[in-house]
């Protein structure tokens, strides 16, 4: 239904509307792009050794992996302005064309994406009103590849594997495996297959650290991975409302993504204080009636009277429909979806209401779990008054008292 980026849209349904993890590192550059001109006065008296004039050259990684691209940066000081600026490449690995710089006196700039792993170095050279130079380089290490992976979802007490391949390593480069979140143990932390087992029910932050030797020192590079535990594959959540208590059983064998997606931002905290922001029903031709189709929240809060989105921390979850579970069945718990785009589900479930849901298969709504207690709280849910918003497309299905996610917590056994 939702019409923004940040929102959730959801399928037609007849005559209403419906509702509808190993990680990757990018990295954001900014392209600065300037120039200096230089003229010497007539007579102007060419500078001594003393000469305050200065270059910095910055690299935005000092290591880096192929198919990455990196920004140079220099800042000039001193002596007497303006400057002007000349890069090139001082060294690169044999064999390897010089990499071309579409600008040799821009004062940022971003180089082409490396297609070889070696040790690079770009130097810049500054000459100031009077004539004057200076000199610093850019030493850059590109590793050729760092392979790794992790699994989504593991349970408790039960050794997972933790992999990690570098291709066409520089000499002396090292990795190591380490927990930066929750409590896990990691054995053969330095080789390319460590075992991780967590001792408990909770999320845990794994993070890979490469460490590249770069002339005198070494430059890390890391790749960080989030990985729930759980009990067991039907872990249960408490989810207290402003109506009553509603559990939650996950189904984490048919749809393990989804279910560790939706444990991790129970571990958050993300959920406490949204509300169910749609109630919503279907005409019924036999009787007249508006029936209940879902009710619907994890995505909005109340804050000032308004009703606010709040924004997500993890990137979308994978489909994983079909799964041999299905909206028609009452009470089971879906992922909604935006623009319907079967891979942008992230934190808004809806609870179906009834069995005619079984359309939303179709069109690949990801069933994840079921109510096993509190369906009457759930029914309630869906009995109450509905107005309009905008925010949800005009429909008349956000609640008019906000029924309020006070808080959720995992269960354990």
């Amino acid at each position: 239904m939702q019409k923004s980026p940040n929102r959730c849209t959801h399928p037609p349904y007849p005559r209403r509307t419906a509702p509808q993890l190993a990680s990757s590192v990018t990295f954001t550059l900014l392209l600065i792009t300037g120039c200096g001109t230089v003229t010497i006065s007539p007579g102007a008296e060419r500078p001594g050794d003393d000469s305050d004039l200065s270059v910095t050259a910055t690299p935005s990684a000092l290591v880096q992996q192929v198919g990455f691209a990196i920004e140079l940066s220099a800042a000039a000081a001193g002596g007497t302005p303006p400057y002007l600026l000349r890069w090139d490449q001082n060294a690169g690995p044999d064999g390897t064309d010089p990499i071309a710089i579409a600008d040799e006196t821009a004062e940022s700039f971003e180089l082409p994406a490396f297609d070889q792993g070696g040790h690079y170095v770009f130097r810049i050279v500054v000459t100031d009103q009077t004539g004057a130079t200076a000199t610093d380089f850019a030493v850059i290490d590109i590793t050729d590849s760092v392979e790794a992976t992790a699994p989504t979802l593991i349970l408790v007490n039960e050794p997972a594997t933790l992999t990690a391949t570098i291709t066409d390593q520089l000499a002396g480069t090292t990795m190591n495996w380490s927990d930066s979140r929750g409590t896990a143990t990691i054995e053969n932390s330095e080789t390319e297959n460590a075992t991780l087992t967590a001792s408990s029910g909770e999320t845990i932050g794994a993070r890979l650290t490469v460490s590249i030797p770069s002339g005198d020192h070494t430059s890390d590079l890391t790749r960080d991975f989030e990985i729930v535990s759980v009990f067991n594959l039907r872990p249960e959540v408490l989810m207290e409302t402003s109506l009553g208590a509603i559990t939650i059983r996950l189904d984490a064998d048919a749809a393990p993504k989804h279910a560790a997606n939706f444990l991790a931002y129970v571990d958050d905290r993300f959920f406490d204080g949204l509300i169910f922001h749609r109630a919503s029903c279907s005409n019924n031709p036999d009787t007249g009636e508006c029936d209940p189709f879902v009710v619907q929240g994890g995505g909005f809060e109340r804050i000032g009277g308004e009703l606010i989105a709040r924004e997500v921390t993890r990137d979308p979850v994978q489909s994983e429909s079909p799964n041999g579970l299905s909206n028609g069945e009452i009470y089971s718990v879906a992922l909604a979806l935006s623009g319907g785009d079967v891979n942008s589900g992230t934190t808004q479930f809806f609870i179906n209401m009834s069995a005619g849901n079984d359309f939303l298969d179709a069109q690949n709504f990801t069933v994840f779990g079921s109510v096993v207690s509190g369906t009457d709280v759930v029914d309630a849910i869906a009995a109450v008054d509905t107005t309009a918003n905008e925010l949800l497309g005009g429909e008349l299905s956000l609640p008019v008292e906000d029924v309020i996610i006070e808080r959720v917590s995992r269960i354990f056994p």
